[in-house]
């Protein structure tokens, strides 16, 4: 099928009329063949030559590809209305005409009775307005075509981005969505009239038949104007129909005329005045959109649980959705626009957790991942858990039920030690890629964690109570020492503030150490790998060395001569040619020649 507005073969292009007409300068060239064509028309409205490289095209651009997209969605949004209309009101007309043409028969009497002339004037305007439903559709299926061929002409961008803006004006100004919304009322008032019609007729042949008619069209009445009124005693309720807005005007008109004696005096003296005392009413125009934002804001305690809980059961959610939520959710913690009121119940929820412990679990066992799409993931599940974690142990601490925070904090306590269970497992596993990869992944994670805790312990004073949440990641680095303190802290007991800091110290000031150290380990023991997992496994080792820092004790701790030892055997183990790749070993040393720890 050809355009009417383009003609196009592989060599010649042909510009209709219509377009032509709209070319720049076309009008110039009419006014020099006929200067009495336009007596209108000023001298200084002569059509410029567009200017491309004009610096507002970016931004008209811009414009285009924006209206585009919504221009797309309100077309089709009609298109597919009124498609489904036209045949709707196809096979609903010709219904109503079979009938008429038997009902007809009862006027063919000389003298026809009143109820047989009532069946008849009820069921024509049933057709009638059946018919002029379908009429209005193929209307706006006629405007829509027409709206679409006008509003992107081939012109300047600023050119272009003003027409379509003057022809979205009018449909706007115009109200074609109400329009719409009439050919819907007209289908609905047809159906009725049409039932009334019938209901009748049966009546007239046989008493009982009609009654039943009578009270299913009663019924299905009552159940059509329920449905109309619910949106007025609820706002979300979905049942709006073409009724609703014709009670909504009633009410508000008979608001208006209740809240008069207030109003006029204000009116008399010239002073501004609200009509109907509604913010979402704009005079007498109903405002939807404002009146679902305004009860969206009043229960928004309960709509964002629900919001979540969507997202996290109910919605096809991706790992790049998850890497964006995780990315999002501190901000989202700390906005002011957030209610609190339950966000400590639905962020541990089991549900956000066990998919938060599933996203992280994946950094080990995705093949799709990229090295630094895997220390991004780790880092935002690390922040996300550790925010969570601290936000929850916060509100039980200001909980009035005794006992609260102490089972919050054994609920994490059974979470993290859930996590470092799945490393263990993943890192103890034949295959040497995964294994060594979820080495890294527990490296980073632990790394993300301590530099966390060591950054808020710079902000507080004293020495803060060990919390047992962190009892796993301790015993799985320090399984030796101070497992006096350990055991009074499994036991509930609240060690002495000297073993409280010797605790911490342990585990913010030589966890990192012994953190890389476990790293490097692993990593020795699997240097066969391949060099691509290798590649991950020297990049992790250069990020936990830079976020290392300098340790300063008078007398190595444990983790230093640990540390000191492994580092001395690989250089020993180098320079006597002991391994037969050497991968590691050469990269590990040269790694520290420059460096001191």
């Amino acid at each position: 099928m050809v355009s009417p507005l383009l003609n196009a073969s592989s060599h010649t292009m042909q510009i209709s009329p219509d377009v032509e007409a709209q070319a720049p300068g076309y009008q110039d060239r009419v006014n020099e063949k006929d200067p009495d064509s336009h007596p209108l028309q000023s001298d200084n409205t002569s059509a410029v030559a567009p200017k491309y490289g004009d610096t507002s095209a970016t931004y008209w651009k811009l414009y285009r590809s924006e209206a585009e997209i919504n221009d797309k969605n309100v077309v089709e949004s009609l298109m597919g209305n009124t498609s489904s209309m036209v045949f709707l009101n196809s096979l609903f007309s010709s219904i109503v005409a079979s009938f008429i043409i038997e009902i007809y028969k009862t006027l063919q009497t000389s003298n026809p009775p009143s109820s047989a002339v009532r069946i008849n004037i009820v069921l024509f305007l049933s057709f009638f307005l059946s018919i002029m439903s379908a009429v209005s559709c193929a209307l706006i299926q006629q405007w829509c075509y027409e709206y679409l061929k006008f509003a992107y002409p081939r012109a300047a961008p600023h050119d272009s981005g003003r027409v379509r803006t003057y022809l979205f004006q009018g449909l706007h100004e115009f109200q074609m969505g109400r329009f719409m919304y009439g050919t819907h009322v007209l289908l609905h008032l047809s159906v009725f009239l049409f039932f009334w019609a019938l209901s009748d007729f049966f009546y007239t042949v046989d008493r009982l038949l009609g009654l039943i008619s009578h009270c299913s069209l009663v019924a299905s009445s009552i159940v059509y104007v329920l449905l109309s009124i619910s949106p007025l005693i609820s706002s979300n309720s979905p049942y709006n129909t073409p009724m609703t807005p014709l009670l909504r005007t009633g009410w508000v008109l008979l608001r208006t005329i209740i809240r008069s004696p207030s109003w006029l005096p204000k009116w008399y003296h010239s002073r501004p005045f609200d009509l109907t005392g509604l913010p979402y009413y704009k005079g007498i125009w109903f405002d939807r959109a404002r009146l679902y934002s305004i009860n969206a804001g009043k229960r928004a305690d309960k709509l964002e649980p629900y919001a979540m809980k969507w997202l996290f059961t109910e919605d096809d959610f991706s790992d790049d959705d998850m890497d964006k939520f995780l990315e999002g959710l501190p901000g989202y913690m700390s906005s002011s626009h957030t209610i609190k009121d339950q966000l400590d119940q639905y962020l541990t929820a089991d549900y956000i957790l066990s998919r938060i412990r599933e996203h992280f679990i994946s950094c080990a066992t995705s093949v799709e991942l990229s090295d630094e799409a895997r220390v991004a993931r780790v880092s935002s599940c690390a922040k996300a858990l550790l925010h969570i974690s601290q936000y929850s142990r916060g509100c039980k601490e200001k909980s009035s039920v005794p006992g609260e925070l102490e089972k919050e904090l054994q609920s994490q306590r059974a979470y993290n030690q859930e996590l470092m269970d799945y490393c263990q497992m993943l890192c103890g596993m034949d295959d040497p890629t995964v294994a060594l990869r979820a080495s890294c992944i527990r490296a980073l994670a632990v790394q993300g964690f301590l530099s966390q805790l060591v950054s808020r312990d710079s902000r507080t004073t004293g020495s803060p109570s060990f919390p047992v949440s962190l009892i796993p990641m301790y015993k799985f680095f320090f399984p030796n020492d101070n497992m006096g303190i350990i055991r009074q802290l499994d036991n509930g007991h609240m060690p002495n503030p000297e073993d409280t800091k010797r605790i911490w110290d342990s585990l913010l000031h030589d966890g990192p150490l012994v953190n890389l150290t476990t790293l490097a380990q692993d990593v020795r023991a699997g240097e066969h790998a391949p060099p691509s997992t290798l590649s991950f496994c020297w990049k992790v080792l250069e990020i936990l060395l830079t976020q290392l820092g300098t340790i300063h004790h008078d007398e190595p701790t444990p983790a230093q001569t640990d540390f000191d030892n492994l580092h001395q055997g690989i250089r020993t183990s180098t320079r006597n040619g002991a391994s037969a790749s050497g991968r590691f070993s050469i990269y590990w040393t040269l790694l520290h020649e420059d460096g001191d720890c």
